[in-house]
């Protein structure tokens, strides 16, 4: 929530971001799930996973 403010704080209109989220290739569908619960959480109108490999290329 911090840095979605910061980043928004001279908007009249109160910050909705799509965030992209890096997340470990062995990572589980829950750790996934929970990864994405938190970041909608702290704002995010729109949460994409993307494997770290993918990612690095």
């Amino acid at each position: 929530q911090h840095f979605i403010k910061k980043v928004h704080s001279h908007n009249l209109i109160p910050p909705s971001p799509r965030v992209l989220v890096c997340v470990p290739c062995m990572a589980t569908e829950v750790e996934k799930r929970a990864i994405r619960e938190s970041t909608e959480g702290a704002g995010a109108r729109t949460v994409y996973l993307i494997e770290e490999p993918m990612a690095a290329a």
